[in-house]
């Protein structure tokens, strides 16, 4: 599964790329989920961006009640309602404009692409009755949702609306989930922090707990942007005791990143060269920070820092600089190591050297992209590296080196 995640994840760069070209992404086009170039504004009679992201949340709320329940999912008398939403699922991914300034931010684009191709496929595989391979498909919708939604602050907030009463049936874990892909943030980080609490969660589901203390620090630092919110979080993990001693060896030192960045003074960063500046300097603090690849200490300061590079690719989409943000944000996806789009980093690597080819940037990208992709196989899966992979590799290689790419 994971050899075939990896080569699908090159493979949609791929596709990606010869699709939009690079003129086209650091153009400033609003950018579909589609993988069609729009205009910023919605076509005529479009639904506002608020009413499809409601329509989505309520369609993905169903689904995941559903699929959360051996009984629920396996009844007959559900099947047909689990198909419906399924397709509807697939259609608005596919329908889905993003109308607000982050759409400038490749990454909406990218990962707008894997949630599409993922929903397609949860829908096909139920109508070809493989409804094991569906349901795990379709509770992994909600990340790809959140991986877009928790870049930064960028983008609406829904913090009033009412709460689906169909998510009460849900585990706090998957709730959290919801809420965060419904763009309701501090509903989210409440159910997030009863997980962080729970001595069950944290001696018997110590996935699910790790993913919910850190995407919960991943919407209080980047949505948020709030140290206060963020170190409310920390003192959980703290409180918990049955947990690992280096998880809270970890959270001391997210603590003093926290407490340190509450006495930072307030920057003016509204020029180009500030933000980059900002970006750059957290960059070099969080790599200061991290004691070896592995130590998830400099977490805080990681998610700093992809969230001020996301912020300027949005802001700045055509910057001469743009091939460095991709450089720092593929590192500080690296070293975050995402749980949901766990080879995302890959891709910066890639759009690093197609955005700025033949340079001492590219290369720098390249070198990391190898050396991610021979980790990914030989060394922590033990596969042999595919051929198509390989070629792939090859003609990176030669793009970043300014070697003529061979038909």
């Amino acid at each position: 599964m994971k050899n075939q995640k990896r080569k699908k994840m090159l493979g949609t760069a791929q596709v990606f790329w010869q699709n939009f070209g690079l003129a086209l992404i650091f153009g400033g086009c609003g950018i579909t989920f589609g993988a069609q170039a729009e205009t910023k504004s919605a076509s005529p009679g479009a639904k506002p961006y608020s009413a499809q992201m409601q329509d989505l949340s309520r369609v993905i709320a169903e689904v995941i009640v559903d699929v959360s329940s051996d009984a629920r999912y396996n009844q007959a008398k559900n099947k047909s309602r689990i198909e419906k939403n399924a397709k509807k699922l697939s259609e608005l991914a596919h329908q889905l404009k993003i109308n607000d300034k982050s759409a400038d931010d490749l990454s909406v684009s990218f990962i707008g692409e894997l949630f599409k191709d993922q929903t397609q496929r949860a829908y096909l595989e139920l109508k070809r009755g493989h409804s094991a391979y569906a349901r795990t498909l379709l509770r992994s919708i909600p990340g790809y949702c959140l991986a877009c939604h928790s870049r930064t602050g960028a983008g609406p907030h829904f913090e009033s609306l009412p709460i689906n009463p169909l998510i009460k049936n849900l585990s706090p874990m998957e709730r959290g989930e919801v809420l965060a892909a419904s763009r309701e943030y501090d509903a989210a980080l409440n159910a997030y922090e009863s997980v962080i609490k729970s001595s069950d969660y944290a001696q018997n589901k110590s996935l699910d707990w790790d993913r919910a203390a850190r995407t919960a620090l991943a919407i209080a630092v980047r949505v948020k942007n709030d140290p206060a919110r963020a170190q409310t979080i920390v003192d959980s993990v703290l409180g918990t005791s049955s947990v690992p001693e280096f998880v809270h060896e970890n959270a001391e030192q997210w603590k003093r990143s926290l407490e340190s960045w509450k006495k930072e003074p307030k920057k003016s960063l509204d020029t180009e060269a500030a933000l980059f500046a900002e970006g750059e300097r957290l960059y070099v603090e969080s790599m200061k920070s991290q004691k070896y690849p592995a130590d998830r200490g400099a977490d805080i300061l990681f998610l700093r820092t992809s969230s001020v590079f996301h912020e300027f690719l949005g802001k700045y989409p055509q910057s001469s600089r743009g091939a460095e943000a991709l450089m720092y944000l593929g590192t500080a996806y690296q070293a975050l190591g995402d749980l949901r789009i766990w080879d995302l980093h890959e891709f910066f690597f890639e759009a690093c050297i197609q955005q700025q080819p033949h340079s001492g940037i590219a290369q720098n990208c390249y070198r990391r992209l190898e050396e991610s992709i021979f980790m990914g196989y030989t060394g922590t899966g033990g596969f042999p590296i595919p051929s198509e992979v390989k070629s792939k590799l090859k003609e990176l290689e030669n793009l970043a080196k300014g070697k003529p790419i061979k038909d």
